[in-house]
């Protein structure tokens, strides 16, 4: 069996850490960095987890950090066995079974996949909590994305899904099919529509040095801006990507 660290590690000169009995803990996380196949992993992770929560998702935080020179991405959802190794908690058919019951979350999961241009939902990137309900995790194939055959990635992978939100899938979303209801998919993106600028562009002011050129956040944050207005638009111009949600007076692009 692997050996953990201590969860909590004492302040050697105040065991009590202080008036308010803080400690100091070692906390488990996944993490993630950058890498020549996924350049933009650090920003797309931490910016996308910040927006979801915003608009009352359930994403794990995650926190940038600096360890041996490079920045990585600490979510803060782990689930522990006793071998040390790490699993997702819940099955594809629980996670089913959550999305069949509660229809309005599974709208506020895939609208926001299209805010954050993420194709890479599918079972193993939820997880169910204790309580049944579920998280999403990993985004760092949304926004900036990867280099692929066919995508650039970066700023020409910005301007390529705002032109054309076809452009966004050249791997298949999981859920994109599940969006039926124009009542749950106006309820969200009414909440994206909501989220403050200042919130946005502090979001993206807080990169460390080095994440993201100031080009990649002035681009950004004026991407940003616009998707969240435009998002119902955007929804019923390419309406026949959604093959379960119904006409409502829009005309199709095609």
């Amino acid at each position: 069996m692997r050996t953990q660290p201590p969860l909590i590690l004492e302040v050697p000169q105040d065991d009590l850490g202080g008036a308010s009995g803080a400690r100091r803990f070692y906390v488990l996380a996944v993490g993630k960095r950058n890498s020549e196949d996924y350049p933009y992993t650090v920003a797309n992770e931490k910016i996308a987890s910040e927006l979801g929560r915003a608009i009352g998702l359930r994403i794990p935080e995650v926190v940038l950090h600096r360890l041996r020179d490079e920045y990585h991405a600490f979510a803060y959802y782990i689930i522990e066995t006793e071998s040390g190794e790490t699993v997702p908690e819940g099955t594809a058919a629980e996670i089913a079974d959550f999305y069949q019951a509660n229809p309005a979350d599974l709208h506020g999961m895939v609208c926001f996949d299209l805010f954050i241009c993420n194709n890479d939902r599918k079972p193993d990137n939820l997880v169910i909590g204790k309580d049944k309900k579920v998280w999403l995790i990993d985004h760092a194939n949304s926004l900036f994305y990867r280099p692929t055959g066919s995508v650039k990635p970066g700023i020409p992978r910005l301007i390529a899904v705002e032109h054309d939100l076809r452009a966004m899938f050249d791997k298949p979303h999981g859920f994109i099919k599940a969006l039926h209801s124009w009542e749950y998919t106006d309820m969200w993106c009414a909440r994206i529509s909501q989220i403050p600028s200042h919130f946005i562009r502090s979001i993206i002011d807080n990169l460390p040095n080095g994440i993201l050129n100031e080009e990649e956040r002035g681009f950004l944050f004026e991407f940003l801006e616009r998707r969240k207005k435009n998002m119902q638009n955007m929804i019923g111009r390419h309406r026949s990507i959604f093959a379960e949600l119904g006409d409502r007076g829009v005309k199709d692009d095609e």
